[in-house]
């Protein structure tokens, strides 16, 4: 008999403990469904803030892009401004660099054209003093000559005259 009240208690005691067991299961189950559940919330949440996160940023970069279109438009209005500016103060030198050059061969010119006229002049006093010097030695070889001629002729006359 101890045998038989053994195995009955051995048998309730599993009974009880399948018993427990599947409760323990149920309760586990239960428990793991609701994490489950709880996961599944957290993963849908993740995923929302991580798509508006991508949202943000695709944003950010929108703005970033449009900003950075901005500074590249403003830097080349910079630059064509710059370079007119250059291109107007080049030409206003080359063009006041050229009066100034014109006035300075005005002026050169008109010295030139003055020296001109004194070298003319002083070559007019020049050739007139000459041409007056060459004729009074023309007149004084003249007169040399017609002494010359007049002394001649008169020892002549007076060979002549002795020799007769």
């Amino acid at each position: 008999r101890l045998n038989q009240t053994r195995d009955t208690v051995v048998k309730q005691e599993r009974d009880t403990n399948a018993s427990a067991s599947r409760e323990d299961l149920a309760e586990v189950r239960g428990r793991l469904q609701v994490l489950e559940a709880k996961l599944q919330d957290e993963i849908t949440e993740q995923a929302c803030l991580r798509e508006k996160e991508v949202r943000e940023l695709r944003e950010q970069l929108a703005v970033e892009a449009r900003t950075r279109e901005a500074v590249r438009d403003s830097v080349r209005d910079a630059v064509k401004r710059h370079l007119e500016d250059e291109r107007a103060a080049r030409e206003l030198h080359n063009s006041k660099f050229a009066e100034s050059m014109e006035g300075r061969f005005a002026q050169d010119r008109t010295g030139f054209q003055q020296q001109l006229a004194q070298m003319t002049e002083r070559l007019a006093k020049l050739e007139k003093s000459l041409g007056e010097a060459a004729d009074r030695q023309k007149h004084e070889m003249e007169m040399v000559k017609e002494k010359l001629h007049d002394e001649v002729q008169g020892r002549l006359w007076e060979y002549h005259g002795s020799v007769r």
